[in-house]
């Protein structure tokens, strides 16, 4: 799995600070008013600011039980002095919270996570995939994307596993495209390359990446003619004929990768 540390993936800090409490988790008091409408009771209207404002960091809902006790601590205390963390232990189980899912959403204007959201984040992952390789890079885009679209974020797992699937549609088809364009003779004299002979010691592809010897009269001979076997094998890669895509936009920069989306949204579950 991707590191979640290389990519933008909202989370908690792991040490929180006075400030950090203060200026992320502290409710405005127009959420504390929206928190005052929307609940009957302190321990409710507790669950309700805690939701919201772990929601307004993370762009998800989780679970209480998840929420750093200092992040419940700060709220509870602006909210009533008695309360404490314990209050909420039934509340993720709870039909409260449930009710209170809907109301935050739509004060936030952000849409839950659907089939729609799973388009959107295979859509910008295809297009991102044409010019980059990094998982962690086609995350981030995603990520742009569904915020841009305003969706709430799923799982981070579900988001590693879409890059994870894009990429490797995207390289077969990179793959494919190659693969088309290079003329028989030379798929037969690349395959040659990596067969060792009888009574050799290395293949012809170990051998083409020998590194020069010490610089003396006879080794730079060799080099010579290491590099002329080189630019032999060269030859048979230049174009022959019309290569795929050809009909393509050839400008410089433009891209020349397949048309992927179709395929990766079929086959992604």
């Amino acid at each position: 799995m991707t590191a979640i540390e290389r990519t933008a993936y909202p989370r908690f800090k792991r040490s929180l600070t006075a400030k950090d409490l203060a200026e992320v988790y502290t409710p405005t008091p127009g959420e504390r008013f929206l928190a005052l409408r929307s609940t009957k009771g302190s321990v409710a209207e507790l669950g309700f600011l805690v939701l919201l404002k772990t929601y307004q960091r993370l762009g998800r809902f989780i679970p209480l039980g998840e929420v750093p006790a200092p992040i419940i601590e700060h709220i509870a205390k602006l909210i009533d002095p008695h309360l404490d963390a314990s209050d909420l232990d039934d509340y993720d189980s709870s039909g409260t919270r449930q009710r209170h899912i809907p109301l935050i959403r739509a004060a936030q204007r952000l849409k839950p996570y659907s089939p729609a959201a799973r388009t959107c984040l295979l859509k910008a992952m295809v297009q991102a995939a044409r010019t980059k390789e990094d998982l962690a890079d086609l995350i981030n885009v995603a990520l742009e994307e569904l915020a841009r679209e305003y969706f709430e974020l799923p799982p981070f797992a579900t988001l590693d596993k879409a890059a994870h699937h894009v990429r490797a549609i995207t390289t077969r088809g990179l793959y494919r495209r190659v693969y088309q364009a290079i003329p028989q003779e030379a798929r037969t004299t690349l395959d040659a390359l990596f067969v060792v002979e009888d009574g050799a010691r290395l293949s012809g592809w170990e051998q083409l990446k020998q590194e020069p010897a010490s610089p003396t009269l006879t080794h730079l001979r060799d080099l010579i003619d290491h590099l002329f076997v080189i630019s032999e094998q060269r030859k048979l890669l230049r174009h022959r004929g019309t290569s795929p895509g050809r009909d393509r936009d050839e400008r410089p920069g433009a891209s020349q990768t397949p048309d992927t989306g179709s395929s990766v949204r079929a086959s992604w579950p």
